[in-house]
């Protein structure tokens, strides 16, 4: 046992505290950090588990990512765009296939299960 926790999740766990302490190295504003570590204070305040954190916390350094705004002081319109954003998130991205190395682009999109996590986690 490792953290009090069976050996089978110590590595979850570990890769969990690791995203927990990623936001002060995310690229992201100084206020939106102190927002991220409010919210992973309020998080655990409410009897949430590290992992369940370390999850929620890798969501919305996800949103943020999506659209550059300030969480702080994020309006209805901010909100809007974000859902909209994550609803029809469309990447690309590039591969080569075949003996030619002909490049193809595949178009990622969130899975329904995805856009109903990140919706979660702006609703909190």
């Amino acid at each position: 046992m490792k953290y009090g926790i069976p050996e089978i999740y110590s590595k979850r766990y570990e890769r969990a505290l690791k995203t927990i302490n990623k936001i002060d190295n995310a690229g992201i504003s100084e206020s939106n950090k102190k927002v991220i570590k409010q919210f992973q204070a309020f998080i655990s305040s409410t009897g949430s588990g590290q992992l369940r954190v370390a999850k929620l916390t890798q969501q919305l350094l996800a949103i943020i990512s999506l659209r550059s705004f300030e969480v702080a002081i994020a309006d209805k319109e901010d909100i809007i765009s974000v859902i909209g954003s994550i609803n029809n998130r469309h990447t690309y991205s590039k591969h080569r296939y075949g003996v030619n190395k002909t490049t193809t682009y595949k178009v990622k999109t969130y899975s329904e299960a995805t856009k109903a996590d990140y919706r979660r986690c702006i609703k909190q």
